[in-house]
């Protein structure tokens, strides 16, 4: 009888422990849109389509008028709304509302929205090395939303630089 609450208190704490799932940025070209998750700071998926699995992580649906994405854990459906990353964070603490994505477009047939957090930047990178490679090279449109500090707009233009991005613009929203 003694070994049930023991059970009992090992499965809590074995669920508590499991990684926050965090939908990082999506992208859409004419063909699908792909998105990038990750289950903590350290795995992120990389691109994925609608279907695809990280890491035990199902993507079931995407709306993109609300930016919600649904995936399947465990048999189980969560609903997964964009990042703001670490923006989200110190406005919790302070009270403000977070701030709006970066939007980037490629081309004028791809759209690509990020936040702040870290994790999405290798996904980033990887697209943006497959742009870097396309003859003739797509422009690259960044469109910041008003509040966007130059600290924000300064890590995708450092991204761009290394990967061998040599034609971008800024808009505003």
């Amino acid at each position: 009888m003694r070994a049930f609450p023991i059970l009992a208190v090992c499965l809590i704490f074995a669920l508590s422990a499991r990684a926050e799932l965090v939908f990082q940025g999506y992208m859409t070209t004419p063909a699908r849109t792909l998105f990038v998750i990750s289950v903590d700071q350290e795995r992120t998926s990389g691109w994925l389509t609608q279907g695809q699995e990280f890491a035990g992580v199902s993507v079931v649906a995407f709306d993109a008028k609300t930016e919600l994405l649904t995936v399947e854990v465990d048999g189980k459906r969560q609903a997964l709304h964009l990042a703001h990353g670490q923006v989200r964070a110190s406005s919790e603490a302070t009270g403000k509302a977070a701030l709006k994505p970066i939007l980037i477009s490629i081309g004028g047939q791809e759209t690509i929205s990020v936040g702040d957090d870290k994790a999405m930047l290798a996904a980033l990178k990887t697209r943006f090395t497959e742009i870097a490679a396309m003859t003739p090279q797509p422009a690259i449109t960044l469109r910041a939303p008003g509040d966007a500090a130059f600290d924000r707009l300064s890590v995708v233009f450092d991204l761009c630089k290394a990967t061998g991005i040599k034609r971008f613009s800024i808009s505003s929203p």
